[in-house]
């Protein structure tokens, strides 16, 4: 079973999505409406308490697994009645922290969908109990995992993978249940929804990674067996000329970072989970060959001629998936409400989230690896212009972002996976774990309010540093807009 978390601002749309789904049914609530207008108005009474809390809609949906007849295992169903699901849902809501004795119980309704081949349901609850005191999101993705291979037990349904090792060490700590770890990355909104016939890329390239280590070969070996599969593969130098022991993948003119599919397929991970044999010495030709995008040359006996896991028909079974925002092809980092200046002395306002467009679950937007020196050859007066482009859009996205962070933690400073974006004395820096410090910037503030900066520090600027500052603008455009909409309609 799969629980995913959704945390919305509004309950209207939210209501207007789950329940205007064809044959959507209601089978359990604690409220007294049935249409998503009815509804809306009740839980506006819990909003009403904490009226400063931006997501107060908590929309989660549990399903079970299906299997077609085509797929490689066999046709595979899993089936659960109403009351089942009513069970379930409650369970989960309770050791969620979302009911408890008295008004310590937030408002609830649960629907059960019957349009895509698996079961599942959709609960929709306010985050705010009746008692005014909201339910604690800490570290909620990692608590349902655990919930939920207890639920699987306790009903007799097939285990979904856990999402981590440390998951699957608390399952057998508190519930003593041996639980598998996925070691691919999950998909995306994006890729789940796909309209073509074929799997998305990601998939494909994990699934030839897959067969092309089957018997722990070499690099040297991986690199060839990839590249007779019609894989370019990309390893990380640094400008010295040094492996950096990351790497990369490209299939259909599509590249992605090892890590992004998943720690198993990240440069380290090839080594730890797939038994891939590496040697500096005797590999480092092959990577720098492939690298310059020349082939490596491979004996036959070392190739593989067949790939079966690379077939269309890839294997489609369930896999532990993190939480992600209601949209399409969208994922979510934590920001805070937005404030004037560098450092307000105002009270804290509470977490809320932007959309961050295409990104994976507790991924990098701004990390990317380090481009091959290759791509380095640009002139001074480029650099200096695209530096110049890059500060004039980064730096207000990034003191805003800044200002929401220290507005409801204190904190001056946010950590990204492979980036961190922090305030040091009067200087906004934003510094990539492998790229170095990308921006040093000195920020000031006019009598006016006018918000100005003086640069200290640039390093190498590419078009995609400049492309990922663009989107965070354009997205807390649209956040605002969106806030602005849905306050209205919340009036209304």
């Amino acid at each position: 079973m799969i629980a995913k978390q959704f945390k919305n601002q509004s309950f209207r749309s939210t209501l207007d999505y789950v329940l205007g789904k064809e044959k959507a049914n209601i089978i359990d609530s604690n409220m007294g409406g049935s249409t998503p207008r009815q509804l809306a108005k009740e839980f506006g009474a819990s909003r009403r308490l904490r009226s400063n809390l931006q997501r107060a809609c908590g929309h989660i949906i549990l399903s079970i697994p299906h299997r077609s007849a085509d797929h490689e295992k066999g046709e595979y169903h899993e089936h659960l009645d109403d009351e089942q699901y009513v069970a379930i849902a409650q369970r989960w809501l309770k050791e969620m922290k979302f009911l408890g004795e008295r008004l310590h119980q937030s408002q609830y309704v649960i629907a059960r969908h019957h349009d895509t081949d698996h079961e599942h349901i959709h609960i929709i609850a306010s985050r705010i109990r009746m008692d005014s005191s909201v339910v604690s999101d800490s570290w909620d993705y990692r608590r349902s995992e655990v919930v939920v291979r207890q639920l699987e037990k306790e009903f007799g349904l097939s285990a979904a993978p856990c999402s981590s090792e440390r998951v699957a060490t608390r399952v057998k700590e508190e519930l003593g249940i041996e639980a598998a770890v996925s070691h691919r990355a999950a998909q995306t909104q994006k890729q789940k929804h796909h309209t073509s016939l074929k799997p998305p890329v990601t998939q494909l390239l994990a699934d030839v990674i897959d067969a092309a280590t089957v018997d722990q070969p070499t690099v040297t070996q991986l690199i060839g067996r990839l590249q007779q599969q019609g894989v370019v593969v990309h390893p990380q130098f640094s400008t010295q000329g040094n492996f950096k022991e990351a790497i990369a993948f490209e299939m259909d003119g599509v590249k992605v970072a090892g890590w992004k599919l998943g720690k198993a397929y990240s440069f380290p991970g090839l080594q730890s989970w797939r038994g891939v044999n590496y040697d500096s010495e005797r590999d480092l030709l092959a990577l720098k060959r492939a690298a310059a995008g020349q082939l490596v040359e491979l004996p036959t006996e070392q190739l593989l001629v067949k790939t079966e896991a690379a077939d269309l028909n890839a294997s489609e079974d369930v896999t532990s998936t993190t939480s992600s925002t209601h949209c399409p092809d969208t994922q979510i980092i934590e920001v805070a409400a937005n404030t004037p200046t560098l450092l307000p002395d105002s009270e804290p306002e509470h977490l809320h989230k932007i959309s961050i467009a295409n990104v994976e679950h507790q991924q990098d937007v701004w990390g990317k690896l380090s481009e091959p020196p290759a791509l380095r050859n640009t002139t001074d007066e480029e650099q200096q212009l695209r530096a110049a482009e890059l500060l004039k859009i980064a730096v207000p996205v990034g003191v805003e972002f800044i200002n929401r962070l220290y507005r409801t933690t204190g904190q001056t400073s946010y950590r990204f996976q492979h980036a961190i974006l922090e305030k040091q004395d009067s200087e906004l820096v934003f510094t990539h774990f492998e790229r170095g410090e990308l921006f040093r910037v000195e920020i000031k503030r006019t009598n006016s309010g006018q918000l100005t900066y003086q640069p200290v520090r640039v390093g190498f600027v590419s078009f995609e540093d400049i492309s990922r500052w663009q989107k965070m603008q354009k997205l807390l455009e649209v956040e605002q807009m969106h806030q602005r909409q849905e306050q209205q309609v919340e009036l209304d």
